[in-house]
C-alpha cells in the first residue's frame, strides 16, 4: 500500500513537473528533465523500494579498520557490530546516509542560508535571514573550536561512512526528492555536523520576547507590566524543589547601574519565536517507588513530527560502547537511550539566552557604532547566496561587540537591532564528545564529568542507573544577569549593559536522590525563589504539576505503568480554568443547547480524549476570552500574559482595569468579558458539525514530510492529548520518540518513533512506528551483547575494509 501511494503521488508530481516546465520557463537546470523522471530505471519508479530492494545498495567494502557487522531487526534497526568506535561510527554514517539522504542535506542547508540553492528565489528572504543570524557564523566558530580536540576523529570518521555511500550512489538510486528537485547530495564534513547542532541549537534556545516586551512595558506603563508578567508564578512545581539547598556563595552580577532598556517603541517585527508547542517530559522513578525495586526512566521529547522522524534508532556494541537509543542524523552518537548501566533523557530549558541591543551609529554611514564612548568600526562579513536560475546575491551582514545585527532600518541613522546569542560563542573544545562520553558512562560521576561540555542549547538531563541512582541536572551554558536583564531591549552604546560572565558549572540546578523518590522535569520553571541567580523565560505552567502530582501518588510502578502515564490526557489547565468561568458566566437567555454543553462541561473530566467534544469548546471559548481580555495588546509587537495569569485574575481581581473593553464606553468586568467570550463561542460551534467538533477533528494531527509533499505525509492518524497533557499532542508537534527504561542487572527498554527507519517515501520501513505509537503502545527494544543474542533479524551484513 505505502509502494503504491508513492508511485500515484510520484507520478502526479511528475506530471505537474511537466506542466510547469511547459507554463513557467525558466533557466535550464530549474526542474528535472521530463524523461529521465518517467524512466522505468531512472526515474521516480526507482526509488520505490520493496522490501527485497531494501539492502539492495549496501556495498561490501568501506573505509575501516576492520570488518564490522550489522543486523537489520524487523523494524529496520541496526545493530552494530564493531571492533572499535570509529569504525561504528562510520558504518553508522553510511546508514544515515542511505537511509536519510534528503533529511540530512535539507537540515544544514535550512541551516546555513542555502535553501535558494535548490528551490529558487521565493527563500532568498529566509537564506538571507539565516546568514543574518549568524547561523553560518556560529558554526565555524564551533568547527574551529573543534578541530584540535580528543573527539575530532570520532567526527570525521563518521564522514568518512556517509561520503563512501555517496561514492557508490548511482543516479538512478537517487532518493526521490533529489530527482524532482534536480540535484545532488553533497559530501559531509564536521562543519556540516556543527551546522546540524545550530540548528538544534536554533529550534530550542533562540526563544526570546525582548522586542514584543519593550513595546508592551511602553504600551501598558511599567506597573501593569510587572502585575502582568511577573517572574514567580501563583503555583509552582518547579523541576528542583524548595528543599534542595544550594550550598555555595554566588557570584555577583557586575555591570549596569540603572535601567538600560530603551525608550522608543520598535518598529521591527520580532523574528519568529520556535513554536510553543515543543517541549518535552521527562522522570525518573527510584526503586523505592517501583515494584521491581529497580528504577524506571522515561522520556518523550516534543518536536515537530515530520517524515522522516527526526530520529534515527541505532545498537552500537565495540569494546567500549554498548548503547540503544536515538541518533541525530549528522552526529555520529546516541542522544537519548541506555546502555548496561546507566539511561539518560532530556527536556528543553527554556532559560533566554538570547539579548536584542540597540546600535547607535557615528553617522548614516553606519560603518562605526558607539561604544563605551568610543567609536567601533564593524566587521562586515560579505555573505554569496545562490539563488536556482538566477545570479548568486550578495548580502552584507554588519557584526558588533554584541553579534550580528538582524534588524536593520533602510532609512539612515535608525533603529537597528544587534543579537546576542549563547549559540555564538565558542563551544568547549570537547563539545563535540559530551554524548559519546554520554554513552560510554558507567555511574553518576561519569554522567555529570561527559555532559559538563555541553553548553547549548540546555537541557534537564534525566539519569537513572542499575546502581539504584537517580538524578536531574539542568546542563547548559547561562548567562550571569541582573534582575530583568534580557527582558527588553537594551542600549547598546554600553558594554556594562552586558552579560558579565556565566553561572559557574557547580552552580547550575541539580539533585541527586531526592527523598518524594522522583525526579521530573516537563519544561517548568527550573527552581524554586531560593535559587540565588536570575534567569528568565515563558515557561510551561500544568504539565510538570500533573506529573508530580502523579508521581506523588503513585507506588509499585512498573514499565506498563509509566507507558500509560506518558499517554495521560489529562488537562490540568482545563480543569482550573473551567470552574472558574462556568462560575463568572451569566446564563440568562442561553438557549437550550448552551445550556446543554455547559451541563456537559460541568460533568466533564478533562481528559483530552479524540472523540471528546468538550475540549474543542473550551479551547474555543479560551481563545475568545484570551482576545477580549487582552485588547490592549494589538497593534504593535506586543505579547499577551500567559494563561495562568489570566486564570488568576479572573479567579482573583474580576474587576480588574484588564477586562474592560477600551472600544467601549462601559466599564466591562470579567463576567461581561466570559459571558461576550461564550457568545462567540456558541456562534463558532453553531457552523461546525458534529465530526468538526471532536477533538481529533479540531486538533488535528499531522506529520508532513520534510518537503511539504502531501502524498508523502500522513494526515489520517488521530489522537487524543493537548499541549498541557502529558500526552502532549498539538497538531503537529509532539512526542518524536517515546522511551521507558527498567535499570535492572540488565536493562529493559521500551520505545517507539512516529514514522520509521527509512526516509524513503516508496520504503515499507517509512512509517513503521506510527500505528503503535497513536495506539499508546511501545515496541521492547533488542539489546544484545552479541550478535548470537539478537532475537529477531530480517537482514546481515559485513562491512569489510578497504574499497569498494
Amino acid at each position: 500500500m505505502r509502494i503504491f501511494k508513492f508511485l500515484i503521488a510520484a507520478l502526479i508530481l511528475g506530471l505537474w513537473i511537466w506542466a510547469l516546465q511547459y507554463s513557467f520557463p525558466g533557466k535550464k537546470g530549474n526542474l528535472p528533465p521530463i524523461g529521465s523522471f518517467l524512466s522505468p530505471g531512472e526515474g521516480f519508479l526507482g526509488s520505490a523500494e520493496p522490501m527485497n530492494e531494501v539492502f539492495s545498495d549496501l556495498v561490501d567494502h568501506i573505509p575501516l579498520d576492520s570488518e564490522v557487522q550489522v543486523q537489520f531487526d524487523k523494524r529496520l534497526v541496526p545493530h552494530i557490530f564493531a571492533n572499535n568506535d570509529q569504525d561504528a561510527f562510520r558504518v553508522l554514517g553510511f546508514l544515515h546516509a542511505k537511509y536519510r539522504l534528503f533529511q540530512m542535506d535539507l537540515i544544514v542547508r535550512s541551516a546555513s542560508g542555502r535553501l535558494s540553492e535548490i528551490m529558487g528565489p521565493r527563500l532568498l528572504e529566509r537564506d538571507k535571514l539565516q546568514r543574518r543570524k549568524g547561523m553560518p557564523w556560529a558554526a565555524e566558530i564551533a568547527h574551529e573550536s573543534w578541530k584540535n580536540s580528543e573527539g575530532y576523529g570520532d567526527l570525521l570518521a563518521y564522514a568518512e561512512g556517509h561520503n563512501a555511500y555517496l561514492a557508490e550512489l548511482k543516479d538512478k538510486d537517487l532518493p526521490i526528492e533529489f530527482k524532482l528537485l534536480n540535484y545532488k547530495p553533497e559530501s559531509w564534513n564536521p562543519y556540516k555536523t556543527a551546522l546540524l547542532l545550530k540548528s538544534m541549537a536554533q529550534t530550542l534556545c533562540a526563544r526570546n520576547h525582548d522586542i514584543s516586551a519593550t513595546n508592551t512595558q511602553l504600551a501598558i506603563g511599567e506597573q501593569l507590566f510587572k502585575e502582568l508578567y511577573p517572574d514567580q508564578m501563583s503555583k509552582m512545581s518547579p523541576i528542583i524543589p524548595k528543599t534542595v539547598e544550594y550550598p555555595f556563595v554566588p557570584v555577583d552580577p557586575k555591570g549596569r547601574k540603572g535601567s538600560s532598556v530603551i525608550d522608543d517603541f520598535i518598529s521591527h517585527k520580532p523574528l519568529p519565536n520556535p513554536p510553543s508547542n515543543i517541549g518535552s517530559n521527562n522522570w525518573a522513578v527510584g526503586g523505592a517507588k517501583t515494584k521491581s525495586g529497580y528504577p524506571i526512566l522515561a522520556n518523550d521529547p516534543h518536536l515537530s513530527l515530520t517524515l522522516p522522524s527526526i530520529w534515527y534508532e541505532a545498537h552500537i556494541v565495540t569494546p567500549e560502547t554498548r548503547v540503544y537509543g536515538v541518533t541525530l542524523t549528522g552526529y555520529p552518537g546516541v542522544i537519548i537511550g541506555f546502555n548496561e548501566n546507566i539511561a539518560w533523557g532530556m527536556t528543553n530549558v527554556g532559560h533566554d539566552v538570547t539579548d536584542w541591543y540597540d546600535i547607535q551609529w557615528t553617522n548614516d554611514s553606519k560603518e562605526e557604532y558607539f561604544l563605551d564612548g568610543q567609536q567601533v568600526k564593524i566587521d562586515q562579513r560579505i555573505e554569496e547566496i545562490g539563488v536556482r536560475g538566477h545570479e548568486s546575491i550578495l548580502d552584507t551582514v554588519k557584526y558588533t561587540h554584541w553579534g550580528p545585527i538582524v534588524f536593520e532600518s533602510t532609512e539612515g541613522n535608525g533603529q537597528d537591532l544587534a543579537m546576542r546569542w549563547i549559540a555564538h560563542d565558542p563551544p568547549d573544545p570537547m563539545e563535540v564528545l559530551t554524548f559519546l562520553r554520554v554513552n560510554q558512562a558507567e555511574d553518576f560521576d561519569d554522567f555529570s564529568k561527559a555532559v559538563q561540555t555541553h553548553s547549548s542549547p540546555a537541557q534537564n538531563m534525566v539519569f537513572a542507573s542499575k546502581e539504584g541512582n537517580i538524578a536531574m541536572r539542568v546542563q547548559g551554558k547561562f548567562p550571569l544577569k541582573q534582575k530583568d536583564q534580557g527582558k527588553f531591549v537594551s542600549n547598546g552604546n554600553n558594554s556594562e549593559n552586558g552579560w558579565s560572565g556565566f553561572i559557574p558549572t557547580g552552580h547550575t540546578p541539580a539533585m541527586l536522590n531526592p527523598e518524594r523518590g522522583y525526579v521530573s522535569s516537563a519544561n517548568q520553571k527550573s527552581t524554586d525563589s531560593n535559587y540565588p541567580y536570575y534567569y528568565n523565560a515563558r515557561f510551561e505552567q500544568f504539565r510538570g504539576r500533573h506529573l508530580n502530582s502523579r508521581l506523588d501518588e503513585m507506588n509499585e510502578i512498573d514499565t506498563d505503568d509509566i507507558r500509560l502515564l506518558q499517554y495521560d490526557n489529562y488537562n490540568l489547565e482545563a480543569s482550573e480554568f473551567i470552574p472558574v468561568i462556568l462560575d463568572l458566566l451569566n446564563r440568562e437567555n442561553l438557549s437550550g443547547e448552551a445550556l446543554e454543553w455547559i451541563k456537559k462541561l460541568e460533568n466533564w473530566n478533562y481528559h483530552y480524549e479524540a472523540e471528546s467534544a468538550e475540549p474543542t469548546i473550551f479551547e474555543i471559548w479560551l481563545k475568545h476570552l484570551k482576545k477580549l481580555t487582552w485588547d490592549e495588546m494589538e497593534g504593535v509587537s506586543m505579547i499577551s500574559p500567559q494563561n495562568w495569569k489570566l486564570r488568576d485574575l479572573l479567579a482573583d481581581e474580576p474587576a480588574h482595569e484588564i477586562f474592560d473593553n477600551q472600544k467601549t464606553p462601559e466599564i466591562e468586568v470579567a463576567a461581561n468579558i466570559v459571558r461576550e467570550a461564550w457568545d462567540k463561542t456558541l456562534s463558532q460551534v453553531s457552523e461546525m458539525s458534529s465530526a468538526d467538533l471532536h477533538w481529533r477533528t479540531y486538533n488535528k494531527l499531522v506529520i508532513p514530510h520534510l518537503s511539504r509533499i502531501p502524498s508523502f505525509g500522513n494526515y489520517t492518524t488521530r489522537m487524543g492529548g493537548s499541549s498541557s497533557s502529558l500526552n502532549a499532542m498539538r497538531g503537529g508537534f509532539g512526542p518524536s520518540w517515546r522511551m521507558v527504561v527498567e535499570m535492572g542487572p540488565e536493562p529493559a527498554g521500551f520505545g517507539v518513533i512516529p514514522g520509521g527507519q527509512s526516509g524513503n517515501p516508496g520504503s515499507p520501513f517509512f512509517e513503521t512506528g506510527i500505528e503503535k505509537w497513536s495506539q499508546g503502545k511501545l515496541f521492547k527494544l533488542n539489546f544484545p551483547r552479541n550478535p548470537q543474542e539478537l532475537e529477531s533479524t530480517l537482514f546481515v551484513h559485513n562491512f569489510k575494509p578497504g574499497k569498494s
